[in-house]
């Protein structure tokens, strides 16, 4: 996970609005403003006044051990450099794949089934599903 913050213009009230998101899978945040805020302000930067400083500060504090484990809960646990067929889909192997995750993966390769020909629930779509369930099982097992 490598967190990235830029200023993004402005809030309907005038304040800056921050862009937020990780680099290596680049997912995007909405909504996580209000921890620049309540980042840079005990830190002595007003974010109004210093955005671009506010943007830097919030950078090294998520990207660093310091992390609030309050948004750290709100970040993706992606890894740099992702291995093997969960690592493929998941664009992790340092987390455990919840359910929702699975089978929004499953979906996803019955509809790459579609778009080559295929029939979704034929031998070889459903290998494949097979596949990654039993991966992410294997996975899962290495999380408490």
């Amino acid at each position: 996970m490598k967190i990235v913050c830029e200023v993004n213009g402005t809030t309907n009230t005038g304040k800056p609005a921050f862009k937020i998101k990780c680099e290596h899978c680049h997912l995007c945040y909405t909504g996580l403003s209000s921890f620049v805020y309540d980042i840079c302000r005990p830190k002595g930067i007003e974010p109004p006044e210093k955005p671009r400083e506010a943007a830097q500060t919030f950078e090294w504090v998520v990207n660093s051990k310091g992390c609030p484990k309050k948004l750290r809960q709100n970040l993706c646990n992606c890894d740099e450099n992702p291995i093997g067929l969960v690592g493929q889909w998941f664009r992790t192997n340092s987390r455990k794949i919840d359910k929702y995750e699975l089978e929004s993966a499953c979906d996803q390769i019955r509809l790459y089934a579609i778009k080559d020909g295929i029939d979704p629930y034929d031998s070889e779509a459903h290998r494949a599903v097979k596949d990654l369930k039993s991966e992410v099982k294997k996975h899962n097992a290495k999380f408490p």
